[in-house]
Parts: structure tokens; C-alpha cells; sequence
């Protein structure tokens, strides 16, 4: 009701920024279970990137209790942690005709009592699924025997926001997390038989050798699908207010906030050259010298053929907006100037 009550009454103000306040958000929250019917003769076409085969989506829990200093979740959900009754997810999960379900959580296994509740409920209930959700190297290594559990009802890939392979940058993404931390949950998920989709951020602040480091951590931990993306300052995040103190902000279009563009003036070389770097990278992960190794997953050639032409076009795709974005920042006098920018405003919600 409250949330009605927001979007009914605040468009209808005529400020640019409104708070909202709630003075007590319960620890739990429910949602309806929807009905998929009416979406059934396009779900043949709901599918990620990898595997690529029919998936349904679901949601356990709201927000992160983590800070990190690139994110956006905790800041957006107030620092709070909600979860879901265990009773709505399994109703959400037996009206699923899907087999394998993506679990678009931010921080899936933030409270592991919740977590292990879950999983052996689904378990007693005989639901038979293939699961895809997200976990931190640190709640891994505190309670493998959580992630053990999981693999036995049906876990098949976990991402792990890796993010860096040096303490210091780590320390200062305030990621709780360690390069030693990150390895040994690798190697405990790979004995577990789990499929690990490690991350890895790319900053503005990162040289050759930085990028040097990933490709040893990703050929000495045997990486199969490491995913390398470009650190995005998101509006209301720690970093992007201080990238805009620094003053290396090269635009705030709202459109190269997509995770796909380096929108930070970078500490080594030009725009190009880190853009450059980072093409190298994202290549070497899908090259005919990983595939020779045996370090992709041991796809078959046509499928690494279809993963090798992809990242390759998308890389192409991606020529026109950067420069445009390089372009457009040469334009502006200041590129951190807070007016005259297509980002939309944004309501601030406080408890």
C-alpha cells in the first residue's frame, strides 16, 4: 500500500528530487506469485546468455548488507537484507514449468541460516530444479557445507564477484575479501562440482600489469568462465561521487551507464588505450589458445566457435558509442558538472 501511495502522490510534485520515509521496514517481505500464463507463449524465449536454454526467474531476497564501494543494491535498499518466506518461494518454485531458474538475487546467501532453511525445504518438498545465483568468496569459505547442500538440490552455477586480484584494490573497493579467500572458494566450488562465473572489474586505475594479473589468476585457478567487465561509477555509488571529486568523470549520459563503457578519465594512457586493454582481455578469455589448453569448459568447437565470434562483435558494437563518449567529453569544459545532464532525477527513499 505504501509503495502505491509513492507512485500515485510523488510524480505529482513538482521538484526534482522527493524523499520518501517509512518509519519501519520489516525484515521480511512478500510478493505475489505470478501468473506466468499469461506470459507462456514467450517463455520458450526467456534465456541468458549462458547455458542457453529455457529459464525461468526468481527473486529470494532484497537487497546486500555488504558495502562495497562500487555498488549500488545496499544504497538503493536502504542497507537493509529482506528475505522471503520460505513457503511463498517454494508455491513460486512448484508454478514454474521451468527446469533450470536463474535466481536474480543480489546476495543470495547473505544470511545462511535463511539460506540452509531454504534449501532443505525444497529439498523435502521433492522440487527438482538446476539452479543459477550469486555468492561471495567469504560465504563460501565460512560454510561450504551451505554450498554443498545446495549443489545436492539442484546448484549448477554460482557467480562469484571476484572484482580484483590484488588485496589493496580489494581493500579499497571495501570488498571484505582477499586474493587468498577468493582462491580457496574457486577450488572448493570446483570440488563440489559447481560451475563458478567468476567476475572481474576493470578500473579506470589498472595498468597493463594489473590486466597481466587477471590472466595468471584466470590460467592458475582454471578458470572456465571468467566474465570481465568495466568498472561503471553508478550514479549514488561511493565511487562515482569520488570520481567526481576527482574531477575524471568524462560524461554523465545515462546512456554509457551500462556496464559495457569506461566512462573515467583512466590513471594509465588515453581512453583508447585503456579501451584497448580491456579488448585484449575480454579476447584472450575466449582464444584459441584457452580452448587448445582445455580452459574452456571443454565446449565442443562449435560452441566455442559461437562464444569466439560473440565477444568479438560485441567488442564491434560497442566502437561507435565510445566514440562518441570520448567525442562528447572533449565537448564539455567540465565533464563532472551537475546540470545539464540526461541523468533522471532520482527520489531518495530514507527509513
Amino acid at each position: 500500500e505504501l509503495w502505491r501511495t509513492w507512485c500515485r502522490d510523488l510524480p505529482t510534485r513538482q521538484r526534482s528530487c522527493q524523499i520518501a520515509r517509512q518509519e519501519h521496514i520489516e525484515p521480511t517481505y512478500r510478493i505475489p506469485v505470478p501468473d506466468r500464463a499469461c506470459t507462456e507463449r514467450y517463455r520458450k524465449h526467456y534465456r541468458i546468455s549462458f547455458p542457453r536454454t529455457r529459464t525461468g526467474s526468481l527473486v529470494l531476497t532484497q537487497g546486500c548488507p555488504h558495502r562495497c564501494t562500487f555498488c549500488i543494491i545496499w544504497k538503493g535498499a536502504l542497507g537493509r537484507y529482506r528475505i522471503r518466506p520460505v513457503s511463498d518461494i517454494l508455491a513460486d518454485l512448484r508454478a514454474m514449468r521451468e527446469n533450470l531458474v536463474y535466481i536474480a538475487d543480489d546476495n543470495t546467501f547473505a544470511n545462511q541460516a535463511f539460506a540452509k532453511q531454504l534449501a532443505l525445504a525444497i529439498r523435502e518438498a521433492g522440487i527438482r530444479k538446476r539452479y543459477i545465483t550469486y555468492g561471495r568468496s567469504d560465504q563460501i569459505v565460512r560454510h561450504p557445507d551451505l554450498f554443498a547442500l545446495w549443489k545436492e538440490i539442484g546448484l549448477e552455477y554460482l557467480t562469484i564477484g571476484v572484482e580484483s586480484v590484488d588485496d589493496a584494490i580489494l581493500e579499497s573497493m571495501n570488498k571484505k575479501a582477499t586474493v587468498g579467500m577468493h582462491r580457496q572458494a574457486l577450488r572448493i566450488v570446483r570440488d563440489l562440482g559447481i560451475q563458478s562465473v567468476p567476475h572481474f572489474l576493470v578500473t579506470p586505475d589498472m595498468s597493463q600489469a594489473d590486466l597481466d594479473k587477471i590472466k595468471t589468476f584466470i590460467s592458475k585457478e582454471k578458470i572456465t568462465f571468467p566474465a570481465i567487465i568495466p568498472l561503471t561509477p553508478v550514479p549514488g555509488t561511493e565511487d562515482f561521487e569520488r570520481y567526481r571529486h576527482e574531477g575524471r568523470l568524462l560524461t554523465q549520459e545515462q546512456r554509457f551507464y551500462t556496464f559495457a563503457f569506461n566512462v573515467v578519465q583512466p590513471k594509465h594512457g588515453s581512453v583508447r588505450d585503456h579501451d584497448r586493454r580491456y579488448d585484449a582481455l575480454s579476447k584472450w578469455v575466449w582464444s584459441w589458445t584457452r580452448y587448445r589448453y582445455d580452459r574452456c569448459g571443454g565446449m565442443s568447437f562449435g560452441k566455442f566457435l559461437g562464444r569466439w565470434l560473440m565477444i568479438r562483435i560485441y567488442l564491434a558494437s560497442l566502437r561507435k558509442g565510445r566514440k562518441a563518449l570520448v567525442r562528447n567529453s572533449h565537448a564539455l569544459p567540465n565533464a563532472n558538472r551537475s546540470s545539464n545532464t540526461s541523468l533522471a532525477p532520482v527520489v531518495k527513499l530514507k527509513a
